[in-house]
Order: C-alpha cells, then structure tokens, then sequence
C-alpha cells in the first residue's frame, strides 16, 4: 500500500472516531440534564386553613406547602388555589383529634390529602406535603 492510501485510511479511523465519541459523550449529557430537570422541585404554600375537628369543640390551624415536579401545576395551583383549599376543608372537618396527633397519624393524613389532589387535579406530579405548621386548641 502506498503512503497516500495508509494516510487517507487513517484521517477516515480518526473522524469516526471523532464522531462516534462526540455522539456517545453527547447522549450522555442531554440525558444528566433530564435527570436533573425531572429532579426539580417546586413548591407551592397553601396558607393557613382553620378547621373545626369533628365530635370536638377544638380547632386546627394548619399550614402547609405541596411539593410537586411540574412548574406548570404551580401556575395552576395559584389559579385554583380554592379548589385546594376545599380540599383541604373536605378532609380535615371529617379527622377526629386522634386522626391528626402522631407521626403515623400525620403521615397518613398527608398521604390522603396528596391522593385527593392528585385525583382533583388529574396529576401524578405532587412529590410531597409539606406541614409548616399545626396548632389544635
């Protein structure tokens, strides 16, 4: 083989390999950056939401933000916030004292009201439920 030959073959190994490394070093950027992106989180504060407790003469005063993974659900929260609010009223006028004191009791109350949401808003983007605050007087 003549030196021409052996140098074209070579400039033709080295630009495949140019290529073939720019596109695996390029799939694997673009997908971190999804994973980065899916990680996000925003976060929407509800208020305070006043609740009488059933078979009680107590009040609850509760704060409290939603995590969710789609920034465009936040739009929506703060356009239907009142949906999430009477929601919210829905669940808690029904919790006795013992539904509300507790961690497991606590947890299971933010597991109901994320199912509620979910199914109000026809999402699976709600990541957590955050309690800011809860007073029972």
């Amino acid at each position: 083989m003549s030196f021409k030959k052996i140098l074209i073959i070579v400039i033709i190994v080295f630009m495949l390999l140019i290529i073939v490394s720019g596109t695996v070093f390029g799939i694997l950027f673009m997908k971190s950056d999804d994973e980065s992106k899916a990680s996000e989180e925003y976060y929407f504060n509800v208020g305070e939401i006043y609740s009488n407790i059933a078979d009680s003469r107590r009040i609850m005063k509760l704060n409290l933000t939603i995590s969710v993974t789609d920034e465009k659900l936040i739009e929506e929260f703060n356009e239907k916030s009142f949906l999430i609010k009477d929601e919210l009223y829905k669940i808690l006028t029904n919790k006795k004292i013992n539904d509300i004191q507790g961690k497991e009791s606590q947890a299971l109350l933010k597991k109901e009201i994320m199912e509620n949401l979910e199914k109000k808003f026809a999402t699976d983007k709600i990541s957590n439920i955050y309690f800011d605050e809860i007073i029972v007087q």
